[in-house]
């Protein structure tokens, strides 16, 4: 896991499910920021583009992040590394890594 980034401070970041209203390309990501207020519906503050046609969407759904190995949304596992290797973080689609702010360190 990274460690604690301090400009993050303010957001969590949670699990979304996209669903574009141009297309209709449905897609998930854990790359999803909301304002840390106390406020129900938490408040997305970045986006994505489809990568289809390119139109800004954000989560119709949200959900706190879960461990991949363990399933709990408070990891209890040993493991370092908790995401799928196999699945690229897409900065180019990324409204955050677009403003600068980005999600993972290369």
């Amino acid at each position: 896991m990274r460690p604690y980034d301090r400009r993050n401070r303010g957001s969590n970041r949670r699990y979304g499910y996209f669903r574009c209203s141009d297309c209709d390309q449905e897609w998930e990501s854990s790359h999803v920021y909301v304002k840390n207020n106390g406020q129900f519906p938490e408040q997305v503050q970045f986006g994505q583009e489809c990568r289809n046609c390119k139109e800004e969407c954000k989560p119709y759904r949200l959900e706190k992040l879960r461990c991949s190995k363990c399933h709990q949304q408070l990891c209890v596992c040993e493991d370092k590394r908790h995401n799928d290797p196999s699945k690229g973080h897409r900065s180019d689609l990324c409204l955050r890594c677009k403003s600068g702010r980005r999600c993972v360190q290369n």
